[in-house]
């Protein structure tokens, strides 16, 4: 878990040299675009905070009420598009958007086309 601010910027600034470095070197790195590979490493440097372990040992019923929820919740959108003929890229745009809110939504929409 990280405490500090600076080693979040650290962490962060490494990851972002992480993605030039791949963008560099392998061809499906080239394929997304720097800014969603920022994006989705900025992601990366804030869950670098979450402490799951103790999120688990001190609230297990809220956490399984979330999975509870979130898998009850692709089931039933995956279940409905699937009824409607929807496009599963589309569906899984608007679960995250419903889910994760508007940043992660940016973030798979690039890189979805």
């Amino acid at each position: 878990m990280i405490k500090d601010p600076y080693q979040l910027a650290s962490v962060f600034l490494g990851l972002v040299l992480l993605s030039v470095w791949l963008d560099s070197k392998y061809a499906w790195a080239r394929k997304i675009s720097p800014v969603v590979m920022i994006l989705f490493l900025f992601f990366c440097a804030v869950g670098a905070m979450i402490n799951v372990k103790m999120a688990i040992v001190c609230s297990p019923v809220l956490f399984a009420y979330v999975m509870i929820m979130v898998v009850v919740h692709m089931i039933s959108i995956y279940r409905i598009g699937r009824l409607l003929c929807l496009d599963i890229r589309i569906l899984t745009i608007a679960s995250a958007a419903a889910k994760s809110g508007p940043p992660t939504v940016v973030a798979l929409a690039n890189m979805h086309g």
